[in-house]
C-alpha cells in the first residue's frame, strides 16, 4: 500500500509540473511582450536602459547625453552586426545546399565573424570603462551594484 500511495503522489506532482510549466508557458506567451524589457525592440529597451541607469546612478545631464551617446552607437553595431549574421546565415545556407562545401569559404566566414565579435566586444568595452571612469565614486559603486544584481537575476548568463 504504501508503495502504490508513493507512486500516486509522484504521479500528481509530476501532473501538476507538467500543467504548471505548460500554463506558464502559455501565460508568458500571451502577455509576454507587455511584461518586460526583454520582449521590447532594441529601441525601446535601450531607452529603458538609459532611463534606468540615469535613476540609478543619479547621472547629470552631461553623464546622461555621453551614456545615450554610447547606448546609440552600440545599438547601431548590434544592427550592423545582425544584418551581417543575416547575410553570412544565408550565405552558409546556400553552402550547405551545394554540391560540394567549400571548406575555405566556411573557415573565412568563421573567422570574419569572430573578428566582428571581437571589434564589438572591444569597442564595447573601451566606450563603457570611459563612461566608468568618468562616474564618481558613488556611481560607480552603483553600476558596479546594478551589474552584479543583473547577472545574478539571470544566473550569469548575459543576454
Amino acid at each position: 500500500m504504501k508503495g502504490r500511495r508513493r507512486t500516486t503522489i509522484t504521479m500528481g506532482i509530476l501532473i501538476a509540473a507538467v500543467f504548471l510549466t505548460a500554463g506558464g508557458s502559455m501565460l508568458y506567451a500571451h502577455l509576454g511582450p507587455q511584461w518586460g524589457p526583454g520582449c521590447w525592440n532594441p529601441e525601446e529597451r535601450a531607452a529603458w536602459i538609459t532611463d534606468r541607469l540615469t535613476k540609478r546612478l543619479d547621472l547629470n545631464d552631461t553623464q546622461r547625453q555621453e551614456l545615450e551617446a554610447i547606448v546609440t552607437e552600440l545599438g547601431e553595431k548590434r544592427k550592423e552586426l545582425h544584418e551581417l549574421h543575416s547575410k553570412t546565415r544565408d550565405e552558409l545556407l546556400g553552402i550547405l545546399r551545394g554540391k560540394t562545401i567549400d571548406q575555405a569559404r566556411v573557415s573565412q566566414m568563421v573567422e570574419e565573424h569572430k573578428q566582428r565579435i571581437g571589434d564589438l566586444i572591444t569597442s564595447a568595452g573601451d566606450r563603457l570603462t570611459d563612461f566608468a571612469a568618468k562616474l564618481a565614486p558613488e556611481q560607480r559603486a552603483r553600476l558596479a551594484d546594478a551589474i552584479e544584481e543583473h547577472t545574478a537575476f539571470f544566473h550569469g548568463h548575459m543576454h
